[in-house]
Formats: C-alpha cells, structure tokens, sequence
C-alpha cells in the first residue's frame, strides 16, 4: 500500500504544471502556441523549444498539449505528435471553424494563405487563396467575437502583432493596427485567442525563461479587453498573468 500510494503521488506530480504567472511552464521551453475552448477547459498546444544553449537554430521535434479549467493552474496531457517536419513557406498552420461547421486552413510565412477544409478535416474544399497583407510574416490566426471576425498575425521581423477586422471568415479585411509590441530576447512573437469563461484571453510566446533566447521560447498568457466598437486595446506583457477564472466544477491539479 506505501508503494501504491507513492506511485499515485508520483503520478500526480507529472500532470501538474505552472500556476499563476508568465511564462507558464517554468520547467519547458516552449512556443508557437494555439488554443481550444471544450467543455470548460481550455487545451492549449505548444511547439517545444529543445535547442541547447550554444545551438544556433531551432530544435523542436515534439507538440505538446497542456490544459487548465481556471486559466491559471495547468497540467501537462503528454505529447500527441512527434517527430513533424515542414516546410519554410507553409508553416504556422490554423483552424477556424465558423458557426455553420465550415472549417477553414489559415498558414504562411511572408505570404497569408486560406482554404475552406471538408467535413473530413485532411482535405482542402476547394482552392488555395493568397490574401495580399502588407508587412505580413505568419502565424495568422482568426477568431470571432458578436459577429465581427478578427484575423490577427506576425508583422515585420523582428516581429509585432497586428490584426485585421471583416465581416466573413475571408475578409474583406480592415487593417486595425499593432495590439503587442515586440520582444526584447526573440525575433519572433505569435498568438492564440480564445473566449473562455466570460473572459477573452492571448496565448503567445517570448523568452523570459532564464537561458531563453531566439531558439528558446516562453508560452504567456494575458486577458484581452476590447473597446466599445470592437477594436482590441493594447496588451502589455506581464509576469502575473491574469487571475483565475475556474469554470463551473473546475478541479484543478495541485
């Protein structure tokens, strides 16, 4: 029974992660984020920064997906794909799903590419269209909120976040400026937005890790405020982090 109860303990230990404060896992490297909202959790997927400090490009040969019902305690649900390879002009992949079910592909770097994807979720529903950005690197990223849809991205390099507005999941677009500004360890910054909880929410990465860098990365979370005619305020990064904000019935590892 001493030994049970000592693998159980064990076993807790390694499904719980960071609590309140940015970067949220103090013990990885990690970036790239991109988010869902289920059934009051929120899971969050991570590219995980393995290059080691005299490395001088990145090493990442695992996702991760971490997930938390209070936005502030989090653990860690294992790695669900490794190794993955890509290539330079199509990376940064994201899925939005409208209310009607109809799944569109966002993806690119220095060029913003869309495709509406079939039921089925692996095949594309038609062509690929190129949408003209200025100043657009990658990571696109769309997201809705009361009806107006927000397409938002990395510009310039060293990298900042912009976004657009429009009135459908393809535009047409309406620049509506910088909302993050730039990071002081790493070139490249990249966002996830989600609605949990009453509550609108950034996931991005930077380097504030001890011995990060442009090569290891820091997964943030910060609260988003909109203004009364849609448009999202400024965000600041912090260390605290936002507060907890547990769903109905949240039981959060400890």
């Amino acid at each position: 029974m001493k030994h049970l109860i000592s693998a159980l303990a064990l076993a807790a230990l390694s499904v719980t992660c960071a609590q309140a404060g940015n970067p949220l896992f103090p013990k990885l490297f990690t970036a790239d984020p991109a988010a869902i909202v289920d059934k009051g959790r929120v899971y969050l997927y991570v590219g995980h920064d393995q290059a080691r400090p005299q490395d001088k490009d990145y090493v990442m040969h695992e996702w991760r997906v971490y997930s938390t019902c209070d936005m502030v305690n989090w653990r860690d649900d294992g790695v669900p794909l490794t190794p993955f390879t890509f290539s330079w002009d199509d990376i940064d992949p994201g899925v939005f799903i409208d209310d009607d079910g109809q799944a569109y592909l966002y993806w690119g770097n220095t060029m913003l590419k869309y495709a509406k994807l079939k039921r089925n979720m692996t095949e594309f529903d038609g062509p690929i269209h190129v949408v003209e950005v200025p100043n657009f690197t990658e990571a696109p990223y769309l997201h809705k909120r009361t009806g107006t849809y927000y397409l938002s991205y990395a510009q310039h390099f060293p990298e900042e976040i912009a976004y657009m507005t429009g009135p459908s999941p393809t535009g047409p677009w309406t620049p509506r400026g910088v909302i993050m500004g730039k990071n002081d360890k790493t070139k490249t910054i990249h966002q996830a937005f989600i609605e949990f909880n009453g509550k609108s929410y950034v996931l991005y990465h930077n380097a504030e890790l001890p011995g990060g860098g442009e090569w290891r990365r820091s997964v943030a979370v910060e609260e988003v405020r909109y203004n009364a005619d849609g448009a999202i305020q400024p965000i600041a990064q912090t260390k605290e982090g936002p507060k907890a904000n547990p769903s109905l019935g949240c039981k959060p590892a400890t």
